[in-house]
């Protein structure tokens, strides 16, 4: 099943959460044009494989002392006055909207999400 857009957006944040998933891997795509990320999340049997297409800005912070990657938060939003989609691993859960505090971040133009049970 694939799913693009805001209509993804609702899908991960009411019918299939990826609260309590686990990232699996991190892909990143360059192209001349664009930079691609996608994320491959395991809820249960379940993967998830979220493609943020036309990246804007990205942040991630690894360090092999810590577990990675269990999604123990989240936040996922789309702006319609910028046109840009929002996820964020490591919220500020002080703030409904992008927080310059927020950690584990992307921006990005596109989204959509492949479900694979």
């Amino acid at each position: 099943m694939e799913i693009k857009g805001v209509k993804a957006i609702e899908y991960l944040n009411n019918e299939l959460s990826i609260l309590n998933s686990q990232v699996i891997e991190i892909r990143m795509v360059s192209t001349l044009e664009n930079y691609d990320i996608i994320l491959f999340l395991k809820v249960k049997e379940i993967t998830i494989e979220i493609n943020f297409e036309n990246i804007l800005e990205f942040s991630f912070y690894h360090n092999s002392a810590h577990i990675f990657y269990n999604v123990e938060d989240y936040k996922l939003l789309y702006h319609e006055d910028l046109e840009e989609y929002y996820l964020s691993l490591d919220p500020n859960n002080d703030f409904n909207d992008i927080c310059e505090t927020d950690g584990d971040f992307l921006k990005a133009k596109n989204m959509k999400v492949k479900i694979n049970i």
